[in-house]
């Protein structure tokens, strides 16, 4: 759990602050009665979450920090298994995380996505294959964050994808590697049917086209064996001639052979040229710009890194269409060898047969490649529809698992705010209710109430029950969320946050306007006091009009 904060910038009536001290169960940034704004409230939760490795400190319009106060470095600590870990992170240098001792004397650097995957492990989110920002990113619901719309609280930000919140959603529950093994197989058979489908309309597999071409097929097989059947009826009868057809056929042979060796030796030189240009591409798009920093200080290295990290995802975009594409010529690799090898069989057969006369030979091997060519056309179609099935089996297979798996999910938070409901309501109101739609639509609502406080309470019974049923090490609830709540609900919504023995994280003022419980309640959870006067976060509000001398 997340231990301590504390920063030489973070003053109190002009000395710096002794560090802020966390705790599991429900930790409370305090405001003033008055209900004060600008003393750092949203400011320190968004420090909360800077330290859970969140860039929105810097990027959001808590930016106004650094042009008041300056770069400044935020020292935390966290505890795992009663052992105490000590990092450091600045605002000038915030793509590294500093690990330090216990005076915050640094001993090593690491860059902020190591430290983030570090810290995934240490909560056990590793298992559930989600990276730390994808599961606490969401439910760090701060001003400023795009976290706080009380319709979608499965978003992440604005431009995040349905789909993608969605399988966070999954991958918390840890409902998702049966998900992710039944897609690679839905996708294998269905790469194999798209496979056969372009190699069919390549040509490079005969095949019958429909239905009724396959069952013409099968009537005009039918006819070619009777003919082929008579034919050897008179050669048993003594008929023999010379051995020159045997050549005639052998051409013929040969030519068809050199035709598809052709082939191969093209779509071989293809893949050779491809597998090279999937050594080259392999390049590392990540670079230290330390050595740059001492000559160009004031460049922007950020851009730097988006074009960095735009190009690395072009370079995952190319190696999966190199796979793709080698996949289906080896396909057609394959199938051109199996023509290859059928040909080469008929030659030897052809090699060892009797004399037959000229003319029941060159009839013989036109009913014999007449009957291979429709029989290969019609097992082709037979395997292109087997595939096709394959794939379309598999592809329901895969809907519907996820269609079971998020009702599951549904069903489980659903019964659980539905319980929050009850105890806060004595079962007297409806609870809120998420509909998991499909893999990439949801909704969530609460029945026949639609007031902002209704909401914005459901919001919180929903984090909650996400909180207490997955790997979700915390959450954060700003003023914003909680200042709209009725006070007799906002008293109940407290009392299940205590109840939870992971962190949660939320920002609170007029704690004397509640009841004595209440007032107990934030007073023991409370981690740090803050009011107007000196006592902001940082030691003044900037927004004050300075009095000229």
């Amino acid at each position: 759990m997340l231990k301590s904060i504390s920063c030489d910038k973070f003053i109190s009536n002009g000395k710096v602050r002794e560090p802020i001290i966390f705790h599991n169960g429900l930790n409370t940034v305090l405001g003033s009665p008055d209900a004060k704004n600008s003393i750092g409230k949203s400011t320190l939760l968004m420090i909360i979450d800077f330290v859970f490795g969140g860039t929105d400190y810097l990027n959001k319009k808590t930016k106004d920090v650094i042009d008041n106060v300056g770069h400044h470095t935020i020292n935390f600590s966290f505890e795992f298994e009663g052992k105490q870990f000590y990092m450091s992170r600045s605002t000038e240098n915030p793509n590294f995380v500093n690990y330090c001792n216990s005076d915050y004397s640094i001993k090593r650097t690491v860059s902020l996505d190591e430290f983030n995957k570090r810290l995934a492990i240490r909560y056990g989110l590793d298992k559930n294959d989600i990276s730390l920002r994808d599961a606490v990113g969401r439910f760090f619901r701060v001003y400023h964050r795009e976290t706080t719309d009380e319709h979608q609280p499965l978003k992440a930000a604005n431009r995040e994808p349905v789909n993608a919140a969605i399988t966070a959603l999954i991958k918390l529950f840890d409902a998702y590697k049966p998900i992710v093994d039944q897609e690679q197989i839905r996708k294998k058979a269905d790469d194999e049917s798209k496979s056969m489908n372009k190699a069919r309309s390549y040509n490079q597999v005969k095949s019958a086209s429909n239905k009724t071409e396959f069952d013409d097929n099968n009537k005009r097989i039918e006819q070619i064996e009777t003919q082929l059947n008579e034919l050897l009826k008179e050669t048993q009868r003594g008929l023999t001639d010379i051995d020159a057809i045997k050549a005639e056929e052998l051409a013929e042979i040969k030519r068809e052979l050199s035709i598809l060796r052709r082939q191969r030796t093209q779509l071989t030189s293809q893949l050779n040229a491809m597998e090279g240009d999937k050594e080259f591409s392999k390049k590392n798009f990540k670079h230290d710009y330390d050595a740059l920093r001492e000559f160009f200080p004031e460049a922007n290295y950020q851009a730097l890194e988006k074009v960095e990290e735009f190009h690395s995802k072009l370079s995952k975009i190319l190696k999966k269409e190199f796979k793709e594409k080698t996949d289906e010529i080896k396909l057609l690799l394959s199938l051109i060898n199996e023509e290859i090898a059928s040909y080469q069989e008929r030659a030897k057969k052809i090699e060892t047969t009797p004399d037959l006369s000229k003319a029941i030979l060159i009839r013989f091997a036109e009913l014999t490649k007449s009957l291979q060519t429709l029989k290969n056309a019609n097992n082709n179609y037979v395997e292109s529809e087997r595939l096709k099935e394959i794939a379309k089996s598999e592809k329901e297979k895969y809907e519907n698992l996820i269609k079971e798996t998020i009702t599951n999910i549904q069903n489980t938070l659903n019964t659980i705010m539905k319980e929050y409901t009850d105890y806060i309501y004595s079962g007297t109101k409806t609870s809120p209710q998420i509909n998991l739609i499909d893999s990439s639509r949801y909704t969530f609502f609460t029945p026949n109430d639609t007031g902002t406080g209704s909401l914005l309470r459901s919001l919180v019974t929903f984090d909650l029950a996400i909180l207490n049923t997955t790997n979700l090490p915390a959450v954060i609830h700003d003023t914003v969320i909680l200042k709209h709540i009725d006070d007799e609900t906002l008293e109940k919504l407290i009392k299940l946050y205590t109840k939870t023995q992971k962190q949660v994280f939320i920002a609170f003022d007029r704690d004397t306007t509640y009841s004595t419980e209440m007032q107990t309640i934030l007073r023991n959870s409370r981690v740090i006091k803050l009011s107007s006067n000196g006592n902001e976060l940082f030691g003044r509000a900037w927004n004050e009009v300075k009095e000229e001398e």
